[in-house]
Formats: structure tokens, C-alpha cells, sequence
């Protein structure tokens, strides 16, 4: 994260990959930031949503639709 080209996003897309990937298992932050992702699940990131950015984590292909309500 520290030598990315912009720490602060890279931060972010990891925080959300994880934490996508923690709720995907059931375990939820909880489960421990420090749980390694496994890279055979798939990880749909969804990003410059206001700002946002999006993870989406499955075992299998999905379409991914966001819907923005305000």
C-alpha cells in the first residue's frame, strides 16, 4: 500500500476487498482483518460511485448491478 502510486485509494480498494470477502465467509469484521483473501473467489470492485468504491465478493460469476438512491 505504501509504494502504491496513491496509498490512500489503495488503502480503501483493500479495506473493502477484505471486508467484502470476510462477510462473504459469514465471519464479518470480526473474522479478523489479518485472514488472508484467497484469491480463487471472485471480486467485483465497483468504483467512483460518489467517492465510494464497492466490493463484491462471490464464489462464482454474478452480475453486479448498484443502484444509487439519494
Amino acid at each position: 500500500i505504501i509504494n502504491a502510486q496513491n496509498p490512500e485509494d489503495k488503502f480503501f480498494e483493500t479495506w473493502v476487498k477484505k471486508e467484502s470477502f470476510l462477510k462473504m465467509l459469514g465471519k464479518g469484521i470480526k473474522g479478523g482483518l489479518d485472514t488472508e483473501i484467497d484469491s480463487s473467489y471472485i471480486f467485483t470492485m465497483c468504483e467512483n460511485i460518489e467517492g465510494y468504491k464497492i466490493c463484491v465478493c462471490a464464489n462464482e460469476p454474478a452480475e453486479v448491478k448498484v443502484v444509487v438512491e439519494i
